[in-house]
């Protein structure tokens, strides 16, 4: 059963009185085009290459159709769609079953389940095209369905739960619950509600299917994806087309690899689309990552465009180098790959030979084939330390061993309730936004009379002059702070109070606190809302009045409510200051940031080459506004630079007096100009706007993946001569997939960012630890080269887990007295915008540092306590000698167990190899340090030292442990994540 329109036109269809294969031929009436009644694919006549959309059908008994939809109409000859009276037998029970299969398509690749093999079995559990499926016959209905198993990302396990004669049931493994096969739906459990999502599942004989699909897998045989990968070539040695099942056409590889990777999604899809710049082209593509036929349709697009004739040459070729009247002009040159693989294309389908080079022989397995995943308790640790900077409570240790990574929601949960969370979100927006950069100075005098009131603060009660003088310093400083933090305390108020995060562009409040409020000079009017009018760091959300000057000039701002028109993060002063402007560049930088930060657009990359800049000036007036070359970009970014247009460099009111340049396109927002009654409102305009577009989701959900994997997103490769090219295109794409799908669902989510966090934490690539085996072939090793946990942690990360491991900060890293921030990688928002990911000799001096350091301040100190209040040596005492016995020896070995577990992570036996090359270093120095004659056997004066007394190391075993202590934290399990 299928749709049967095609392109917007409806046609009628009929029987040809032939068959191929088996199968009986269609014509629709229209164009007398002959159609393949199986795979519903256009073959022979004007529609040939085209496909109809199959409709969701089921071979099932009438009776128990009608049992499960009463309303049903059935179809008559005589007296069409009027409901008959009696039954129907839709199908002989018995004279096809035999025969039949059922046929699934996942990801336009298709598997055949026989009923013979699926009957006996009643549920086949499998993964295909890596989609977790479940393949069911339900005797009841004489016919078989296909769902996908999973859950909430929960992958189930079905097996029959009724016995023989009762209507099928099927249990999951996992909880146990009772599920309805015919319906996809748990009916009791612990999963009672849920539904599970239907797969494109297709009854057909098993002998058609073998016809028509002669690459596609059978369950069970030896073309089982399980056993055998598929085939690159036929037997003619000519590259084979891949089947994309009964939704699209035949599409070779060489289209998807070489003219769409290459060409089409890169440089043709910029303009060639429903919204873009050639919109109005026949030639209009679709963006593959969102269809499912897409790349079928992109491929007759440019098959019909390849075949159109101008004084004998395709009109596809003329037009990219720009000989025929081409919007983009000469995209491509003759003379370049990209060029060569079109003419290419261009031959293959006008049925000429194909003398170029043969496709890559390369069969991708699973993406994450091959990868080993961390266990469901060190991603537990890797969350709490990342998110919560703690270890893992008992509690939590004990859900995750006794239930696995289905506890971790609810762990998620707390954690995002926790002070520390905030911390770690604040700090990992910032480092997008980078309004910490905007300086201390954010606010002006013109408008802000208040702005230096801790100059007039009473401070007699600090004491003498002295004492006055140091308190006014603090008072600046944390005044300075409170204000300069007022951005991310928006974006930690929006989260930790469950609202749409979308208000980062529309929330019509600003955060201040006690100090900031006397600053914009409303404290007064809200000294009552705050529970401390002397904590510097409380924030409550207000609305500023509108600005007004105070030196008696004109500057005003306009305003219908009296307030300042607040526009979430986009019209802070703080945001406003850090993107300044200038009289040339005209808010062109702040559109610019707007679009990569907001939309996740870099506008700069919309041109598909650099424009000739001087050559553009030569020969237009206005090139940002005639110039194609210039154009692309500026007709994004000026109608955004032109809702800026009254805020000056420092981010306050300030309007041109000649009023906006009119050598620009317009303020406005894609194809939408704004109307001029909004100009006093233009931010909150846009901010609106931003809302609504699907990019902010996928740009957020962006953020959220580089604060918790700490790698930016993938970028789609450029270089289309690059031998891995194809390999880091699969990369982006199924980062860019996983991106993308969760980025609707956070939308569908009320955009809740707690969401986007837990989706990604589920997700394989944070679960991903590395490489189980090393991958042999380079394009497996280049698709894998951005997956795994290889995060070096950042100075403030570290410094947060040295605080989690031994109970206070190093001190060293970040704070008023660090020295090695920058040089560990930190930025400081200003000059220093982009974290160092790769380590550095710097590096390296400063962690050898820090293991000195910490193991010095912390393994006597631990020593000195009570064994039940020591973190490092509860179960151990410095008088365990190795030597002694074996019961010395198991009681160290134990000890070392506990640091690795505690500082490292690692769950290791005693035996274990890292175990033993630690015990050996800690006899080592034991044996050394007993070897020198007179060796003080205290502990040292610098590190050992408890209330000014240096504790006793007889045995020299103190010694030994802070070796131990100072080996681990070198370790790459420590400094890394």
């Amino acid at each position: 059963m299928y749709r049967r329109e095609v392109d917007g036109k409806v046609y009628d269809f009929d029987h040809t009185g032939y068959v191929y294969k088996g199968s009986f031929v269609m014509f629709d009436k229209q164009t007398g085009s002959e159609w393949i009644h199986v795979t519903a694919e256009c073959v022979m006549g004007p529609l040939r290459g085209k496909s109809l959309d199959f409709l969701p059908a089921q071979v099932i008994t009438w009776q128990k159709w009608k049992a499960l939809h009463p309303d049903t109409t059935v179809f008559s000859s005589r007296n069409r769609w009027k409901a008959k009276s009696r039954d129907r037998k839709a199908f002989s029970r018995t004279s096809s079953r035999k025969k039949l299969g059922l046929n699934v398509v996942v990801d336009y690749a298709s598997k055949l389940y026989p009923y013979s093999k699926l009957e006996p079995q009643r549920v086949i559990n499998d993964v295909f095209q890596k989609t977790p499926l479940a393949a069911v016959f339900v005797p009841q209905a004489d016919c078989a369905v296909a769902w996908i198993r999973k859950v909430d990302d929960r992958t189930l396990t079905f097996e029959p739960a009724s016995r023989d004669g009762q209507p099928l049931r099927l249990k999951d493994k996992e909880t146990g619950s009772l599920w309805d096969p015919l319906r996809g739906k748990c009916v009791k459990g612990a999963l009672r509600g849920k539904q599970l999502e239907p797969l494109v599942a297709i009854a057909i004989y098993v002998g058609r299917y073998r016809a028509f699909y002669p690459d596609g897998e059978v369950f069970g045989e030896k073309n089982d994806s399980a056993s055998k990968p598929p085939s690159a070539k036929n037997a003619g040695g000519r590259p084979e087309a891949n089947h994309r099942g009964p939704q699209g056409v035949v599409v070779d590889r060489f289209f998807a690899d070489e003219v769409w990777a290459k060409v089409g999604e890169r440089t043709c899809l910029k303009c060639h689309h429903a919204q873009g710049d050639a919109s109005d082209s026949e030639f209009l593509l679709q963006d593959t990552l969102r269809g499912r036929d897409s790349l079928d349709k992109n491929r007759v697009a440019f098959a019909q465009m390849a075949a159109e004739k101008e004084d004998g040459k395709s009109r596809l070729l003329l037009k990219i180098i720009g000989e025929l009247d081409h919007g983009g002009q000469d995209v491509l040159k003759a003379d370049t790959t990209g060029y060569r693989i079109l003419a290419r294309f261009v031959r293959r389908t006008s049925g000429k030979p194909d003398d170029g080079p043969a496709i890559a022989d390369y069969h991708a397995p699973p993406f994450f084939d091959g990868i080993e995943m961390m266990t469901p308790r060190r991603i537990l640790r890797r969350v709490t330390l990342s998110l919560a900077a703690r270890l893992p409570t008992k509690g939590e240790r004990a859900a995750v061993e006794r239930d696995g990574l289905k506890e971790m929601d609810a762990i998620l949960d707390q954690v995002m309730r926790e002070d520390a969370f905030y911390e770690r979100l604040k700090e990992g927006f910032n480092d997008i936004f980078l309004t910490i950069g905007s300086g201390s100075d954010v606010l002006s005098y013109e408008y802000f009379k208040e702005k230096n009131w801790p100059q007039k603060y009473d401070l007699t009660d600090a004491g003498d002059e002295d004492a006055q003088k140091k308190a006014r310093y603090k008072l600046f400083d944390d005044y300075r702070a409170a204000m300069l933090h007022e951005p991310q305390e928006l974006i930690a108020y929006i989260v930790r109070n469950d609202r749409p995060f979308t208000e980062l562009a529309t929330a019509d409040y600003i955060m201040v606190t006690p100090y900031s409020a006397r600053a914009y000079g409303i404290y007064e009017a809200l000294r009552e809302r705050f529970k401390d009018p002397d904590d510097p760091f409380e924030y409550i959300p207000t609305k500023l009045p509108a600005l007004k000057s105070n030196w008696g000039s004109k500057k005003m701002q306009e305003s219908d409510t009296g307030f300042y028109p607040h526009a979430g993060l986009l019209s802070m002063f703080h945001y406003l200051k850090r993107y300044p402007t200038t009289e040339t560049n005209r808010n062109r930088h702040r559109a610019r940031m707007y679009y990569q930060q907001f939309l996740g657009v870099n506008i700069m990359k919309l041109a598909s080459r650099v424009p000739d800049a001087v050559a553009a000036e030569a020969k237009y007036e206005i090139p940002t506004m005639q110039s194609a070359d210039c154009v692309v970009c500026h007709k994004t970014m000026d109608p955004v630079a032109g809702l800026f247009q009254d805020f000056e460099a420092s981010g306050h009111i300030g309007p041109r007096k000649d009023g906006w340049y009119k050598d620009m396109f317009g303020p406005g927002f894609e194809d939408e100009d704004m109307p001029d009654k909004e100009r006093w409102r233009a931010l909150q305009w846009l901010g609106e706007r931003t809302a609504k577009d699907p990019r902010f989701a996928v740009a957020m959900v962006q953020h959220v993946y580089y604060i918790l994997i700490g790698r930016k997103v993938l970028l789609p490769p450029e270089d289309i001569d690059d031998p891995m090219f194809a390999s880091k295109r699969r990369a982006y794409r199924q980062q860019r997939k996983l991106i993308e799908e969760v980025a609707g669902r956070f939308a569908s989510a009320k955009f809740n960012l707690k969401f986007v966090f837990k989706a990604l934490v589920g997700s394989e690539y944070y679960r991903a630890d590395g490489l189980a085996a090393l991958a042999e072939q380079p394009r497996r090793r280049a698709e894998l080269d951005d997956v795994g946990l290889v995060r070096l942690l950042t100075p403030e990360q570290l410094e947060r887990k040295l605080t989690a491991l031994f109970g206070q900060k190093w001190g060293r890293l970040v704070g008023r007295g660090n020295k090695f921030e920058i040089l560990y990688g930190g930025i400081d928002s200003k000059s220093v915008t982009e974290r160092m990911t790769d380590p550095s000799g710097a590096m390296g001096a400063i962690q050898r540092i820090l293991s000195n350091d910490v193991a010095c301040k912390n393994v006597a100190l631990d020593f000195s306590r009570e064994p039940s209040q020591r973190r490092l040596f509860p179960h151990i005492e410095l008088d365990v000698v190795p030597g002694d016995d074996s019961a010395a020896e198991a009681k160290i070995r134990q000890a070392i167990v506990h640091l690795h577990q505690h500082l490292l992570g690692q769950k290791q036996a005693t035996d274990h190899p890292e175990v033993e090359r630690t015990y050996r270093l800690f006899v080592r120095i034991v044996n050394h340090a007993k070897s020198k004659e007179g060796l003080d056997k205290v502990g040292s004066y610098s590190c050992d030292r408890i209330d000014g007394k240096r504790l006793d190391d007889p045995h020299y075993t103190l010694r030994a442990w802070r070796g131990v202590v100072t080996y681990l934290l070198r370790q790459h399990d420590f400094l890394y994540e």
